[in-house]
């Protein structure tokens, strides 16, 4: 029914995660700049490009001379060679990728950290410090949430999602391609 594969389960804790798209946002904490940061998400997330469209808008929006300071996030959208994780403060990413598990952190970035993970990964988990285990049968599919963090099981990157986007944009052209022709009745002699 075009619905996007990947699973993004939640996180109990203080916080808002947003899907648009292949796009997930996790903002540890309200500030002023909240609404600005998921309208620069929601429009990224429709860009041919999600990872450098988000890592643009993000810069013009969190670091313009009139912003106040921005919260912690984390942020992972598709991009060219893979997927883009971008850090801000007290949040981690935990990634289970084709080069082993690692964790990454935007605490001590300057203005944020960002990494562009290799397919396939299998299991992607990004954080605020010292919040629980994810929600069991959770699966945000879009829009903004409480949360405090979220897991990204099997995501896809690069041409498998401009690909999903089609589908999404067209179910019915998707679920024609994978069904075999229905068989005609013979009439009877």
């Amino acid at each position: 029914m075009g619905r996007i594969p990947t699973t993004v389960g939640l996180i109990p804790g203080a916080g808002l995660v947003a899907r648009f798209a292949n796009l997930v946002i996790f903002l540890h904490g309200e500030s002023p700049s909240t609404d600005r940061i998921l309208g620069a998400a929601e429009t990224a997330a429709s860009a041919p490009d999600p990872g450098v469209a988000i890592a643009q808008r993000l810069a013009a929006t969190v670091f313009s001379s009139g912003s106040a300071q921005p919260p912690a996030f984390g942020v992972v959208a598709p991009t060219a060679g893979g997927i883009l994780i971008l850090l801000r403060g007290p949040v981690t990413a935990a990634v289970d990728g084709p080069e082993g598990a690692r964790t990454l952190s935007g605490e001590r970035a300057m203005t944020w950290a960002d990494e562009i993970v290799r397919n396939p990964v299998r299991r992607l988990t990004v954080i605020a410090e010292g919040v629980g285990g994810e929600i069991a049968h959770t699966d945000l599919r879009a829009g903004v949430v409480a949360g405090g963090g979220f897991v990204l099981h099997a995501p896809v990157s690069g041409l498998g999602a401009a690909r999903l986007r089609e589908a999404a944009r067209n179910p019915a052209a998707e679920a024609g391609a994978k069904s075999a022709p229905e068989p005609t009745p013979k009439a009877a002699a």
